[in-house]
């Protein structure tokens, strides 16, 4: 019932579903649910110890689930068209004796808020499915007639359509078939929401408190601008509450003080009452907010691959790696 709340769902969790999310939180592999039900989880182990292998806790991965489930895939949950709680290997299994272009759709393991695309496909000719019913039905359960038709589908995570790495949160056009793959393209893109203790500060309100913030430094114009939660740098991020990682290319400065730094954390704090709530109880610490080298942000945008709309809150390292690479203060 809670689960249907906070995601504002018809759709419940099955018992399987919470089986696989016991085995996630318990890193355990047994498959009787009972075995769980007596068991007891610390705080430590819900939400401040990584999962293995992983950069983020178990909450952070669920919340995660619950927002792009919430914000861009409620009715497709409410369908039964997303599989949802399975692990690669069960994917496998589930696919491997289904006809070519069978295909499902699971929660990513190693991306928060990513939705993982699996199909079957070999080198045996067989007929595409039509996009037209991509994420808007029950999908890969059924197979029907080949269709030319393009239309927008929502990338939800990390994946690989043809060769092409879809980044979170675009929305891509598919305009042709090579076999049994969709040949896809960036249209637009969906808003991301920053989140490090469940306060869902969205992108777009996010930008207007650092523009306020902006306005508040003499001469100073923004440029470019990226987010990033400060979980994605692991232990790097140094032994804190979990903040914000903000990194910023500005005109007429060459550099900020700490109190000027501090004005978009005010800024935060005064536009979302409760990001302030946990800024004032310790669970979120202040924002970092960093200046990178002029033209940093072009060469991010070569750097990261094909061209496309550019995330502001970066989900993946390898960005985040790079712009930290450009600070200069």
């Amino acid at each position: 019932m809670k689960f249907k709340a906070e995601v504002q769902s018809s759709r419940g969790l099955t018992k399987e579903n919470l089986l696989f999310l016991a085995q996630k939180l318990f890193s355990s592999s047994s498959g009787q649910l009972e075995e769980y039900s007596a068991m007891s989880v610390s705080w430590s182990q819900f939400n401040r110890e990584n999962l293995p292998g992983r950069n983020y806790t178990f909450w952070q991965w669920f919340d995660g689930v619950m927002e792009v489930l919430k914000k861009h895939l409620k009715p497709h949950w409410n369908d039964g068209a997303i599989l949802a709680f399975v692990n690669k290997q069960q994917a496998h299994d589930l696919l491997i004796n289904k006809p070519d272009g069978t295909f499902l759709l699971r929660f990513s393991d190693s991306e928060i808020g990513g939705i993982t695309i699996a199909w079957k496909f070999d080198s045996r000719p067989a007929q595409p499915w039509p996009v037209s019913q991509f994420m808007t039905r029950e999908l890969g359960m059924v197979q029907n007639k080949p269709s030319r038709h393009a239309g927008p589908v929502p990338a939800s995570g990390s994946s690989c359509l043809e060769g092409r790495l879809c980044r979170i949160g675009e929305v891509l056009k598919v305009a042709e078939f090579y076999n049994q793959c969709p040949v896809v393209g960036p249209v637009r893109r969906l808003s991301q929401t920053l989140s490090v203790r469940g306060e869902g500060v969205p992108e777009e309100r996010f930008y207007r408190s650092l523009r306020r913030a902006v306005a508040m430094w003499p001469g100073a114009r923004l440029v470019d601008y990226v987010c990033a939660e400060s979980s994605l740098l692991g232990a790097s991020s140094g032994a804190c509450a979990p903040h914000y990682q903000v990194f910023v290319e500005l005109r007429g400065v060459r550099d900020l003080s700490e109190a000027q730094r501090y004005k978009l954390d005010q800024c935060l704090q005064e536009d979302f009452p409760v990001y302030k709530t946990f800024r004032l109880k310790g669970s979120i610490g202040p924002v970092r907010l960093h200046l990178v080298a002029a033209g940093a942000f072009r060469e991010l945008r070569d750097a990261v691959g094909p061209p496309g709309p550019m995330a502001r809150v970066l989900r993946e390292r390898r960005p985040l790696h790079f712009i930290q690479s450009r600070v200069v203060s």
